[in-house]
């Protein structure tokens, strides 16, 4: 999957500095093991395969897509909480994978938004799933 507009939400062509987060052929796999003495690989359970997408100031992306999708994967492995399998990330240009994993998950600046999986939710409170980003105080 590659999602990359050329253009900004507004309708305008993409800024010349480039994307703000830039995701190529991201790869997360899960081995399937064997239960037993020898723990024996299995096989493979391929969570999220080639994803790529470019996400430049101004705009916004939406994962929307069945449960077990990947959707999650992605976002836990472009803040480190798993380790990718193969693939690239830039956020301002800097490789995110080679970053230590403390300073990618660093406390977050005000624009993080707090995100929910709308099917975890009630029908009643689905609008506020995604909530508007945290404000920390200075």
């Amino acid at each position: 999957m590659t999602i990359d507009s050329g253009e900004s939400a507004s309708g305008t062509q993409e800024q010349p500095e480039g994307p703000l987060l830039s995701v190529k052929d991201l790869v997360k796999h899960y081995p399937i093991e064997r239960k037993g003495f020898l723990g024996a690989r299995r096989g493979t359970i391929k969570a999220v395969d080639g994803v790529s997408f470019n996400l430049h100031r101004g705009e916004t992306l939406g994962l929307v897509g069945e449960t077990g999708c990947g959707k999650s994967t992605i976002a836990r492995t472009l803040m480190r909480l798993e380790e990718p399998t193969g693939g690239a990330a830039y956020f301002k240009g800097r490789d995110l994978f080679t970053l230590s994993k403390a300073s990618v998950q660093a406390p977050r600046s005000p624009s993080t938004c707090t995100l929910a999986t709308l099917g975890s939710t009630s029908s009643t409170s689905e609008s506020s799933a995604i909530s508007e980003p945290e404000r920390h105080s200075s």
